[in-house]
């Protein structure tokens, strides 16, 4: 059975401005648990999954009644399990520009969709993506929906949602970044431009580190980020669909831009 995240249940802590939620769920909890990044403060679970899933003397723990449980997570589908934690990972740009050691990023642009708003992090975490950034605007909060379809990936992977993503792309280019844009082959602005940006082949390694920008569905990626990329990079379609979902299409483009790192690590 999927693990399935409780609807997003948060309070906004009086003192820290950190905000309380609730996820439930096997696979969601034992990913907040393996996590170092998050800090569980509390796991609820029915006698039965505890001693089950070898939880039954963890120090976080609380054997509850499943009636008990519904009404912590506001959901009957929990599995049996639940967890509390104060804070989902992230990071601030001024990190990722100054870091000593950068890390490859994924930027999404108009992904309003939370399904594959967490798809999108379990395949940024799944090919070792620092962080995820994300306009404010326009973007998918990261809640319950998010962080179930991200199977836990959001408490390895920060998201960082940004007031402006351009601005924030040629801020990461200043500091060292290369910007790829992940675009259709009909793409306008790879045909019409006459500046366009060159096509990151299949055969060459590219620049590091780089960010991988992908656009949301329907729209896609908004011409002035378009504009921001040094590199256009494109999936050639062999049948009569002529698109993919975009966390299909990154989990190809993030594949493409990873294997040569990890050929040449080998």
């Amino acid at each position: 059975m999927a693990a399935k995240a409780t609807r997003s249940r948060q309070k906004k802590g009086q003192a820290t401005g950190r905000h309380i939620s609730t996820y439930s769920g096997m696979r969601v909890v034992n990913e907040a648990l393996r996590s170092n990044r998050v800090r569980v403060c509390k796991v609820y679970a029915t006698a039965e999954v505890a001693k089950r899933s070898g939880l039954k003397h963890s120090p976080e723990i609380e054997i509850v009644e499943r009636r008990r449980l519904d009404q912590i997570t506001g959901d009957r589908d929990h599995q049996g399990i639940a967890c509390v934690i104060d804070s989902l990972p992230t990071v601030s740009l001024e990190e990722l520009t100054s870091a000593e050691n950068k890390a490859n990023l994924l930027a999404l642009d108009r992904v309003q969709d939370p399904m594959n708003l967490g798809a999108l992090l379990r395949c940024a975490n799944a090919f070792g993506v620092g962080t995820v950034l994300a306009p404010k605007n326009h973007t998918a909060p990261l809640r319950a929906a998010a962080v179930q379809a991200s199977a836990g990936a959001a408490f390895h992977t920060p998201l960082l949602y940004v007031t402006n993503l351009e601005r924030s792309l040629e801020q990461l280019k200043s500091a060292g970044y290369w910007v790829v844009a992940l675009l259709p082959p009909t793409s306008e602005e790879q045909q019409h431009h006459t500046h366009a940006p060159p096509l990151l082949s299949y055969d060459a390694d590219p620049p590091t580190p780089w960010v991988l920008v992908a656009g949301g569905e329907g729209a896609g990626i908004r011409p002035l980020v378009v504009r921001a990329a040094d590199y256009h990079f494109t999936i050639s379609m062999q049948g009569e669909i002529d698109s993919l979902n975009v966390s299909t299409a990154c989990a190809i483009a993030l594949f493409r831009l990873t294997s040569s790192l990890a050929s040449a690590a080998t």
